[in-house]
């Protein structure tokens, strides 16, 4: 009966009704598993919500290690519990539930467990074969977990990422003339940044002959989505590893050059 239900191609041919109801019955049950996974999710969110709003000392690596211990795996953690955490904090600070030093606070203990989940910056790529990633926090952006998410997840790639937090446009040219990076990544949370992105970006393409990629995201696209496709980004998006797969399709084909 096992066999039947996990294979249900084996069905014979003349026997379409069979084979329909096996199909159904493994539909369903793949749908019951991802259901199961989805609630587990949430209600490991939930409980980290919990744990760094509460007061008095915070044990970062504990809390890594209850998490972990209760079937989660890190990369559930950094793409799917911090981020969704995050949100919920956003969402009560909106709600006028939490004020902004305990947001803050908040904030600071998600991106704590970041740095204990995600692998150190001078782990080498396999034969340094993938992408060079800058990722740009425009001038006066305080909202930097998000940076230190995507960070985690093109780490785990094997990218060698660098972060810069508001850099000058002539600061940021030399800095790209003096490391090969494959893609740039601008991280906007606010509309009024825009400009300011987009004015970089034209320097950028002006500098090189084949200028690295350049990937506009954040916050600021679910406001600002008809501003953000019109700046000289090459790639408007704000799934980090559709920006990293865009970047190394970019590096095998057209890698940047200096004029």
């Amino acid at each position: 009966m096992s066999d039947f239900l996990s294979n249900p191609a084996n069905v014979q041919e003349d026997r379409p009704e069979i084979s329909a109801l096996a199909h159904t019955v493994v539909s369903l049950m793949q749908d019951n598993t991802k259901r199961k996974v989805e609630r587990h999710l949430q209600a490991m969110t939930d409980h980290l919500v919990l744990r760094v709003r509460a007061p008095g000392p915070f044990a970062a690596d504990k809390l890594v290690s209850e998490l972990l211990s209760d079937g989660l795996h890190a990369d559930d953690l950094i793409d799917v519990c911090i981020p969704a955490a995050a949100r919920v904090l956003g969402a009560m600070w909106c709600e006028d539930q939490l004020n902004f030093a305990e947001v803050t606070i908040g904030s600071a203990r998600l991106q704590g467990l970041l740095s204990l989940l995600a692998p150190p910056w001078s782990v080498p790529s396999d034969g340094d074969s993938e992408p060079a990633i800058a990722i740009v926090l425009p001038d006066g952006e305080t909202h930097t977990l998000g940076v230190h998410v995507i960070t985690a997840q093109l780490r785990r790639k094997n990218a060698s990422v660098r972060l810069l937090f508001g850099p000058t446009t002539a600061t940021l040219l030399r800095i790209l003339r003096n490391d090969p990076f494959d893609g740039v990544f601008f991280s906007c949370t606010r509309k009024s940044k825009l400009p300011a992105i987009a004015e970089m970006m034209t320097r950028i393409k002006s500098s090189f002959t084949r200028p690295p990629a350049l990937i506009l995201g954040g916050l600021a696209l679910t406001s600002a989505e008809k501003e953000a496709k019109a700046s000289r980004a090459d790639l408007v998006t704000d799934n980090a590893l559709a920006a990293f797969e865009f970047c190394r399709r970019r590096m095998k084909t057209d890698p940047p050059k200096v004029r």
